[in-house]
C-alpha cells in the first residue's frame, strides 16, 4: 500500500511540476532553434553531438594507427637492413675463413693464458659456492 502512495505522489508532483512551466509553442521554438543555427530537437541534439563524437572517434583512431603504421614501416625497414648487414658480415667472415684457411699455419695456443682462464672460472664457481651458502645461511636463520 505504501508503494501506491508514493507512486500517486511522485505524478502528482511530476503535473505541478508541468503546469509551472509556460508551455511555448513548438513553431515558436523551432523558429528561435533555427535562426540560432542549433538542432531543434533534443533526438537532433543527440545526434549531431553523435555525430561529432564519432568524427572525434575516427580521426583519433587514425592518427593512432598511422603512428603505428610508420612504426612497423620504420621497423620492417630495419629490419631489412640488418638483413642485409648479416648477409654483408656472414660473407666478410666466409672470406677471412678462407684466407686463413689458405694459410696453413697453425698458431700457438698462450699456455699461462689458458691457466689463467682456469683459475678465473674456477674462482667464479667459489664465489658461487660461497653465496649460495649465505643465502641459505640467511634463510634458515630467518625461520
Amino acid at each position: 500500500m505504501e508503494l501506491g502512495k508514493q507512486k500517486k505522489r511522485r505524478k502528482q508532483r511530476k503535473r505541478k511540476h508541468q503546469r509551472k512551466k509556460p508551455k511555448a509553442s513548438s513553431t515558436a521554438t523551432a523558429a528561435a532553434a533555427a535562426a540560432v543555427g542549433a538542432p531543434q530537437l533534443p533526438a537532433e541534439i543527440w545526434c549531431s553531438t553523435y555525430k561529432s563524437l564519432l568524427a572525434w572517434h575516427q580521426a583519433q583512431v587514425r592518427s593512432v594507427c598511422g603512428r603505428q603504421m610508420e612504426q612497423a614501416e620504420a621497423e620492417s625497414w630495419s629490419e631489412r637492413e640488418d638483413e642485409d648487414d648479416d648477409e654483408e658480415v656472414e660473407e666478410e667472415e666466409l672470406e677471412e675463413q678462407q684466407l686463413f684457411a689458405d694459410t696453413d699455419e697453425v698458431e700457438e695456443v698462450d699456455e699461462e693464458y689458458l691457466k689463467f682462464l682456469e683459475i678465473t672460472l674456477r674462482h667464479q664457481e667459489e664465489l658461487k659456492r660461497t653465496r649460495a651458502a649465505a643465502a641459505a645461511a640467511a634463510a634458515v636463520a630467518e625461520t
